[in-house]
């Protein structure tokens, strides 16, 4: 288990300079040094959308939160057996978006074994349909798209990347 710590400002010239390395070198840092400026450099990266994801599957901030960070914890668990991967953003998807599930269901199940339970929260993350069946509709269909359609449209439409940035990030030509 390798604990997390928030960069420190005297870290963060080395933070900048993780910046321009890609995920892949990215991990191999964090498996070979244990490099927490590495994975660090990684959420930071890919946070933001995984955060996005579980909020948009689960609709509360609390049981989202617990989502964001069982993701990155099976990235930790997984990094030194990750095989080659097109893009890292798309296996954190996967995962976030399975993750979520799991919790969504698990919550589900405890609020009907628990009868009268806690309510929990609806959130509505902006710029994000409402309607609960056209968001679990949306993710089923990007889930369901080949990977050369699915991962552009998670680095540029979930994590923000440009056409240029997910081209390059890919290995791909824009």
């Amino acid at each position: 288990s390798v604990p997390f710590v928030s960069p420190s400002e005297t870290d963060a010239h080395l933070l900048a300079s993780d910046a321009g390395l890609s995920d892949v070198e990215l991990l191999r840092r964090f498996v070979a040094q244990i490099d927490q400026l590495a994975m660090t450099t990684i959420i930071a990266r890919h946070g933001s959308m995984v955060m996005s994801v579980c909020r948009q599957v689960l609709r509360n901030e609390h049981d989202a939160a617990d989502a964001f960070q069982a993701t990155f914890l099976v990235l930790l668990k997984k990094a030194g057996s990750l095989g080659k991967f097109t893009s890292l953003a798309g296996w954190l998807y996967a995962v976030a978006h399975r993750v979520a599930n799991k919790s969504k269901s698990r919550s589900s199940w405890r609020k009907k074994r628990e009868g009268s339970g806690i309510a929990m929260t609806p959130i509505a993350p902006p710029n994000v349909p409402v309607d609960e069946e056209t968001v679990g509709f949306i993710h089923a269909e990007l889930r369901s798209l080949p990977e050369k359609y699915r991962l552009p449209l998670i680095l540029c439409c979930l994590e923000g990347a440009t056409r240029e940035v997910a081209a390059e990030q890919l290995g791909w030509t824009l």
